[in-house]
C-alpha cells in the first residue's frame, strides 16, 4: 500500500504540499508637495513648501526631500518630485495633506506598494481647550473645498461689577479636523466714572456677521467704543490666509454723526472672487456709486497673492 502511493505521487496523481504565496508590500502613502519633468521644477516645489510650512509639522529625518517617481514602483515614470514624507496611516497622511494645502495648493497623496521604511512626519497640532466663561457662539465654514476647516467662535461678556461696566472677549479658533490650527481673540475694556464731569469710557467686542466671497468666507468683528457720550464703532474684517488667522481694519463711523455705512465686498464673481475685496465708508446721504449731496465716501482696495500667503 506505501509503496502505491509512493508511485501515484511519482505520476502526480496526487496532489503536492502547496507552495506559500510571496506577500505583497505593504501600503504607503506619499506625500507630494509637487514637481515636474525636471530637477529644477521639484526643488522650485521644495523650496516653495519650506518658505510656507506650518510650525505643527516636523518632517522625518532626511525629509522634505527630492526623488526620482522612476525609483519607486507605483508612481508615474518619468518625473521629479519634492515628498514631504511617507506615510503608512492614511489618516495621518491626509491630516498632513491636508494643512500644507492650506498654504501649498496643489499637494496631494499617492498610494504605492512598496518595501520602503516610514518616514512620517509628525503632526502637532492641540486639541480645542476649553474656554472658561466663554459660549461657543457658532462654527463657520472657511473654505468650500476643504473639509472639517472651520472658524470656531467663543464669545464672554464678564460682569466687572462696576456697573455699567461689562468687558467683552472674542474668540476666533481656526480648527482642521477637529485641532487647533490657529488662535486670536479681541477684548473690550471698561473704565467707570472716577467722579464728578467723568463719564467713563468702555469698548465690547462682537462678531457681527460671517460673509463669503466665491468659495472662501470671513468674518466680520465689530469693537464699539464708547467715551464722552459718544460711540464709535470699528469693523475688522478675519479670514484665513495659508493657515493662519488674519485681520485688517475695513472701516469706523460714530454712532451720533451723519447716516452711513461701511460695507465690504468683492470686486469680481465666481469661486476666486475673495481674491479682490473694497471695502467703502460713507458718511452722509450717499447712493450705490458713494455720491450725493453731502456724502463723504472713501474706499480701500485689498488683493490676494498665494505666493505672499497675506492680504495687501
Amino acid at each position: 500500500m506505501r509503496s502505491f502511493l509512493c508511485l501515484l505521487l511519482l505520476l502526480g496523481v496526487l496532489p503536492a504540499e502547496a507552495k506559500p504565496k510571496a506577500k505583497a508590500p505593504p501600503s504607503f502613502h506619499i506625500i507630494i508637495v509637487g514637481g515636474g519633468k525636471t530637477p529644477a521644477e521639484a526643488q522650485a516645489a521644495l523650496e516653495r513648501y519650506k518658505d510656507e510650512a506650518h510650525e505643527g509639522v516636523t518632517p522625518a529625518e532626511g525629509y522634505p526631500r527630492l526623488l526620482e517617481s522612476d525609483d519607486m514602483a507605483g508612481l508615474n515614470p518619468g518625473f521629479h518630485i519634492a515628498v514631504l514624507g511617507i506615510c503608512s496611516e492614511v489618516e495621518r497622511a491626509r491630516a498632513l495633506r491636508d494643512l500644507a494645502n492650506l498654504a501649498l495648493p496643489g499637494v496631494y497623496l499617492k498610494q504605492v506598494q512598496a518595501s520602503v521604511a516610514d518616514a512620517c512626519p509628525k503632526l502637532a497640532l492641540p486639541k480645542p481647550k476649553a474656554l472658561k466663561g466663554h459660549t461657543h457662539q457658532g462654527s463657520y465654514p472657511v473654505r468650500a473645498g476643504v473639509k472639517g476647516l472651520s472658524y470656531e467662535v467663543h464669545s464672554r461678556a464678564l460682569d466687572t461689577k462696576k456697573e455699567p461696566c461689562v468687558v467683552s472677549r472674542l474668540v476666533v479658533r481656526l480648527e482642521l479636523g477637529g485641532r487647533v490650527v490657529d488662535e486670536d481673540s479681541w477684548s473690550g475694556d471698561c473704565n467707570p466714572p472716577m467722579g464728578e464731569g467723568d463719564l467713563g469710557s468702555s469698548s465690547e467686542v462682537s462678531l457681527e456677521r460671517e460673509l463669503t466671497f466665491g468659495d472662501r468666507s470671513f468674518l466680520l468683528v465689530k469693537e464699539s467704543s464708547s467715551a464722552n457720550d459718544n460711540t464709535l464703532h470699528t469693523w475688522r474684517l478675519v479670514g484665513e490666509s495659508c493657515g493662519e488667522l488674519d485681520s485688517f481694519e475695513v472701516g469706523s463711523r460714530l454712532e451720533f454723526g451723519p447716516p452711513g455705512d461701511v460695507t465690504v465686498e468683492a470686486e469680481g464673481e465666481g469661486p476666486e472672487a475673495w481674491r479682490k475685496l473694497v471695502t467703502r465708508t460713507t458718511e452722509g446721504t450717499c447712493d450705490e456709486n458713494g455720491e450725493g449731496e453731502g456724502c463723504e465716501s472713501s474706499s480701500r482696495t485689498y488683493t490676494w497673492d498665494d505666493a505672499a500667503c497675506a492680504y495687501r
